[in-house]
This record gives C-alpha cells, sequence and structure tokens, in this order.
C-alpha cells in the first residue's frame, strides 16, 4: 500500500478514534453527575457525546456582499445559494450530501416547528426587498438543500446571510417595511455570528483589502484558529488589476488575518461557473464560443469588451457576429467573468484547450479542492471534537464551576460558623462531638462539592484530550511533507517515520516501528532526531519532519514515564 493510499485511511482512523475518546469521556461524566443529582448537565453532555461522530459543520461567514453564495455555487457545481446585485441570502442555507427531490429539491424549516418540501422556483419568493418578501423570510429558520456531490461526503456546508447586513432605506418604503428590514438585519447579523461560533470550521470570504473589521469578526469568534479557517478571495474576476495580483492580495490578506486563517486563497468564481456550465453543455462548446469570437476583429472586440451594452446591444458594420448571438455567448455568465475568458481566449490565440487550463488555473479551485481534501474531509471529525473540547472547556470554567466553587467556598465557611458555635456552646461534650461530626459530613457530603470534583475531574481529561487533539494534527501534516518529500529521507527513516506519525494507528504500539524499543532505546531515537534537527536547513522537509519526529519520542516517554508513576 503506498503511502498516498494509506493517508486517506489511517488518519481518518486516528480522527475516529478520538470521536470515540470524546464520546465515552463525556458519556461517563454525564453518569457521574447524575449520580450528583445534575440530571439537567448530564443530559446536556449526552447530546454533545452524541454529536462527537457527526458530520463536521463548516460555516460560509464574512461580511454581505463579499460572495459567500456565489463561491458555495462555483464549489458545488450548480446554482443553488441565490445570488444577485442587491443582497439576496435573506435567509440560513445547509447543504448536505443526498439525493434530491428533483421537483421539490428544497426544505423549509418554517419558525414553530413545520417542515415543507419547496421547488425552486420558491427561492425567486425570498430576493427582494418588499415587506411581503421580509415576512416570509422572517419566519423561516434555515433551508435545507439535498446535493449528491462528493465533497459533501463526511462535511455540512452551511451559507450564512452575512455579517454586517444592511438593507437599503428609501424614502417611500413604509414604516411596516422599515421595521421588518430592521429586524432581519439585527437577525442576519446574531444568526451569522452564532452558527460561526457553533461550526467546527470556517470558510471566511472577504473582499480583496481587508478591513480591520475583518479582523475584529474573526477575534470574536474564540474557537477559530488557523486549525480551522480559511480565507476565501471571491469574484476577483470583477477586477482585471486584482487577477493579475491575485496571488500577492492572497499573501497580503494572509498576512494582515495572520493567527485567524490557515491561508488565504484567490477564486474566479464566475470562471469556475462558467467551465462547469460549458462543459455540461459538451465537450465541443467552449470551442464553439472560441469560434465565434474568434469572426470578431481583435480591436473591435477589445472595443466592445470596455462596454457591456455595446457588447449586448449594438451592432457594428465590421462585426459579423451580431448582438443577438453574442447576448447569447454571455447568458448566465456575469460581466466581468465573461471579459476576462474572451481575454484569455485572445492572449492563448483561441486555443480551446490550451485556454480552458490557463482559465481553470486562474480559476483557482484546484488548490481550494486539495486543501479540502486534506484539512476538512480527512479531519472532519478531529475538527468537530477541536470544537466540541473547546466549547465544553469554556463552559466549565466560566459557566458550570463558578457557582459550585461559590457554594463550596459557602458550605465551608457555614462549617466554620457552626462549629465554632457548637465548641463555645456549653454542655455534653460527647454531644458536641457528635453533632460537630454530624455537620462536617452533611457539609462535606454535598452534592455542590461532587459535581465540582466530576467538573474538575472532565476539565482536566478535556484539556489533555485537546493536547492530544493538536499533537495529532502536527503528526498529520508532517506526514502529507513526508508523502510531499520521500526522496528526502533513506528506505530506513521512512519505514521508521511512517508508524512514528501514526500511519497505522495512534496508540504507542502501533506508533514504534519495533516493538523491542524500550525507554533507552526510544530515548536514543529522539536524541537522533534532534541531531538531525540541529544539522538541516531550517523550513527543509527533514527539519519539519524531525522537529515532529523528535516532538513525538518526546510525549511517548512522557507517557511511559506517567504510566511507571502510577
Amino acid at each position: 500500500m503506498t503511502l498516498a493510499r494509506s493517508l486517506t485511511r489511517s488518519p481518518g482512523q486516528a480522527m475516529s478514534d478520538i470521536s470515540v475518546r470524546l464520546s465515552s469521556l463525556l458519556s461517563e461524566a454525564a453518569g457521574k453527575l447524575r449520580t450528583a443529582n445534575a440530571d439537567a448537565a448530564a443530559d446536556g453532555l449526552d447530546t454533545v457525546a452524541r454529536e462527537a461522530g457527526e458530520n463536521c459543520t463548516i460555516a460560509v461567514v464574512g461580511r454581505v456582499k463579499t460572495g459567500k453564495s456565489s463561491f458555495i455555487n462555483a464549489l458545488l457545481g450548480d446554482d443553488l445559494a441565490a445570488v444577485g446585485a442587491q443582497e439576496t441570502t435573506a435567509t440560513i442555507n445547509y447543504f448536505r450530501r443526498g439525493n434530491p427531490n428533483p421537483d421539490k429539491p428544497i426544505l423549509c424549516y418554517w419558525r414553530g416547528g413545520r417542515v415543507e418540501a419547496m421547488p425552486r422556483v420558491f427561492l425567486d419568493t425570498l430576493q427582494g426587498n418588499d415587506v411581503e418578501t421580509l415576512r416570509r423570510a422572517d419566519g423561516i429558520e434555515r433551508l435545507e438543500y439535498l446535493v449528491d456531490h462528493p465533497l459533501l461526503q463526511g462535511i455540512t456546508l452551511v451559507d450564512t446571510p452575512g455579517v454586517g447586513a444592511a438593507i437599503e432605506e428609501h424614502e417611500n418604503r413604509t414604516a411596516e417595511f422599515l421595521g421588518f428590514a430592521k429586524g432581519l438585519r439585527a437577525r442576519h447579523h446574531a444568526e451569522s455570528e452564532q452558527l460561526c461560533r457553533k461550526a467546527d470550521a470556517v470558510f471566511y470570504v472577504l473582499d480583496a483589502n481587508p478591513r480591520e473589521t475583518d479582523r475584529d469578526l474573526l477575534e470574536g469568534f474564540g474557537h477559530l484558529r488557523a486549525i480551522n479557517a480559511i480565507g476565501i478571495l471571491a469574484r476577483l474576476e470583477t477586477n482585471p488589476d486584482a487577477i493579475a495580483c491575485r496571488h500577492t492580495l492572497a499573501a497580503t490578506a494572509a498576512r494582515q488575518l495572520n493567527g485567524h486563517l490557515n491561508t488565504v486563497l484567490p477564486l474566479c468564481t464566475a470562471i469556475r461557473r462558467a467551465l462547469d456550465r460549458w462543459h455540461r453543455e459538451g465537450p465541443d462548446r467552449f470551442a464553439t464560443i472560441a469560434c465565434i469570437l474568434q469572426q470578431i476583429p481583435p480591436a473591435r472586440l477589445e472595443m466592445m469588451l470596455k462596454s457591456q451594452r455595446f457588447f449586448l446591444e449594438q451592432e457594428f458594420d465590421n462585426c459579423p457576429v451580431l448582438a443577438a448571438t453574442r447576448r447569447a455567448l454571455v447568458e448566465g455568465v456575469p460581466w466581468g467573468g465573461f471579459t476576462t475568458i474572451v481575454r484569455s481566449l485572445c492572449q492563448h490565440s483561441f486555443d480551446p484547450g490550451v485556454t480552458m487550463l490557463a482559465l481553470d488555473e486562474l480559476a483557482g479551485f484546484g488548490p481550494l479542492f486539495e486543501l479540502l481534501r486534506r484539512h476538512f474531509l480527512k479531519r472532519g471529525q478531529m475538527l468537530r471534537c477541536y470544537r466540541i473540547i473547546g466549547d465544553l472547556i469554556t463552559r466549565i470554567q466560566y459557566i458550570d464551576l463558578p457557582p459550585l466553587e461559590i457554594r463550596a467556598e459557602e458550605n465551608t465557611s457555614r462549617l466554620e460558623r457552626f462549629l465554632a458555635f457548637v465548641n463555645t456552646a456549653g454542655g455534653s461534650r460527647s454531644v458536641a462531638e457528635e453533632l460537630s461530626a454530624f455537620l462536617q459530613t452533611q457539609l462535606d457530603s454535598d452534592v455542590a462539592r461532587h459535581q465540582q470534583a466530576v467538573w474538575r475531574d472532565l476539565l482536566e481529561q478535556l484539556s489533555a484530550l485537546r493536547h492530544d487533539l493538536e499533537g495529532i494534527d502536527a503528526d498529520f501534516r508532517a506526514l502529507e511533507k513526508l508523502e510531499e518529500q520521500p526522496d528526502a529521507f533513506s528506505a530506513e527513516e521512512l519505514d521508521e517515520l511512517r508508524p512514528l506519525l501514526g500511519l497505522y494507528g495512534i496508540d504507542r504500539e502501533k506508533r514504534l516501528s519495533t516493538a523491542s524499543l524500550d525507554y533507552k532505546a526510544i530515548a536514543g531515537r529522539q536524541q537522533h532526531w534532534a541531531q538531525v534537527l540541529r544539522s538541516v536547513r531550517r523550513g527543509s522537509p527533514r527539519q519539519v519532519i524531525a522537529e515532529r519526529a523528535r516532538a513525538r519520542y518526546g510525549a511517548i516517554l512522557a507517557e511511559i514515564e506517567l504510566a511507571q508513576e502510577i
């Protein structure tokens, strides 16, 4: 089995193992809480334990009009999320893997609990800023789409309304409209923020020039780190200058939002959608378009591309392609994307094959799909567990433990007061001793102390599990480096590193290349990779992987020492 094939199996198994560990840990804590008369808290942990094995949820978020819905359509290869010149996403939209009903592919979850299957035309009734549309959107909790797309195997995409959504107010709008607009705007903002906090990972869609509000927004979502957030520069085709320096813009945005995003990718979503559409229409469709455009004299074509009205409506004596034919070429493709495609055709002498390859690279979805495969599809459950653990740690530290600690302190104070009173009250010494023992037993056995102990123990174990997760993720990324640069290592080194970094499982026995390695031998291997680390160039594949090998051997040694202490 090759390393590439193995990577599609073993890390997923490691993530599954973590999911099982988390579920078991939470179920055990729930049982202890029930014995301490905390049934509501136990029920909450049981619910979270079940969530640990569910699909990874990826929220698509960002400020309004940055191209979130266009990005989702390009990602899934279908016009599912509504787009337009005005603010359009009036609902929260879920995209899950499944076989849709072709007549009614949309499930509408109304506020109040009613669920209704809807045709696609229903989406048209949700676009607009009139009172009736706003009232209808206000009654919807979410829309759900079943999509037969391999990308959704293991993940669920959520399209949010947009943070900072602002519905325009015109002078002739009624007070009723203004009331709905204000309420919907506030709900959009609150629900987008809530979804981002609950999501396991995030696509953050931003403009070519990030604002300070982007950093503020990302900082507001405490669980987001470079481990689970990817930045997207979408719709770059609308600006030719942005296309030319797209990689520089992405690198600059990544630096400005460093620590909040794993990376920032530049995309041309309209180009991706056009290529998808023409591919479905047949293998010769793009060649036909190239042939038609090639009939237009170059100077005339360049002039026409500067004005959408000229290209779509004006007839020219020296242009053999009529306006009606030109309009058919543009149909379904945003103007900015169409002009970029035509200019690429001109640049490549109207060769459809060469141009198609250039446009595919320009669209930027190849690197995105590879990033999805590595960061989300393989690590979906890990990201979900990572988010759940972070949420639980925060909740225990700031919600569950503080009132119990206050109550425990109060009980201690009460016990001290009661015992002081008993000791100074006089009377029978044996009765005083009996009463003191009774008070101490009653207050020391208070349910608050038992609950406090359960939460503290769970907090400690969750912190350890999060540390393990971060280590497993580092191992995973090191394995990918190994896959990319196997020639940088000898066959013996590969035989050692592959199991060490978790290729065959995360248990200690599966990480060691031979069962004969004892504590001294393991320490020797750690020293070996420490020496390698000092002798190689910083940033090289050997340096990155040697650092991880040294760290993993160190973790194994610590695990052995802990077991010996116990």
